[in-house]
């Protein structure tokens, strides 16, 4: 008997063929088959997995991309909403000395609140905001801003008082509320409603 499963052994070790042949009577083969499909399967998915990691990478880089280009346009927004607040110092004081009127301008930065135009004399204030877009709920809610500051803050109190906006553009229905809140609006260099001095 030892000599028959030396035999065996050896058959099994050198020939391929009754190996398998072996192996399938046992069922090994199925085994085998099933085993080499798991194998295709498997490397179709680290295949598949591979793709997917150059896609997360490339979406990483567009991610960046697009995070470096939202904070180069509110850079860019900043520098214009600065542009706009200077352009607005200047337009406003421009028409003000023509009216006789003598009030360097500023903006004004407290910890409650911030105006981007801004000055006293002895007798004036001055005191008004710069938008590139104004429509009607924007233009009431400075104008309660103005207000709320004009009944808190009674160390800048003046006899007159002028409340300004200076805008780029305007909703139609603007410059009538403009004119019946008595602030002198004042778009794209232009006086929309005259200045109020009562």
């Amino acid at each position: 008997m030892g000599s028959l499963k030396e035999e065996i052994l050896k058959l099994l070790k050198e020939d391929e063929e009754f190996r398998y042949a072996v192996a399938a009577y046992l069922g090994y083969q199925d085994i085998l088959e099933k085993l080499k499909l798991h194998d295709e399967k498997f490397e179709e998915i680290l295949r598949k997995l591979g793709v997917l990691e150059q896609d997360v990478s490339s979406l990483k880089q567009d991610v960046s991309s697009l995070k470096q280009g939202q904070r180069s346009i509110k850079a860019m927004m900043e520098r214009l909403s600065l542009s706009l607040e200077e352009e607005a110092r200047e337009v406003v004081g421009s028409f003000l000395r023509r009216k006789g009127i003598g009030v360097s301008l500023t903006s004004l930065v407290l910890p409650d609140v911030e105006f981007d135009i801004f000055g006293t004399s002895d007798d004036t204030l001055v005191l008004g905001e710069a938008t590139v877009r104004l429509g009607t709920k924007q233009l009431i809610k400075i104008d309660e801003k103005m207000e709320k500051f004009l009944l808190t803050r009674r160390e800048y109190a003046r006899r007159r008082i002028i409340k300004v906006i200076y805008t780029m553009w305007t909703a139609m229905d603007v410059k009538e509320e403009a004119k019946r809140r008595k602030i002198w609006l004042i778009r794209s260099g232009v006086e929309e409603t005259p200045l109020p001095l009562d």
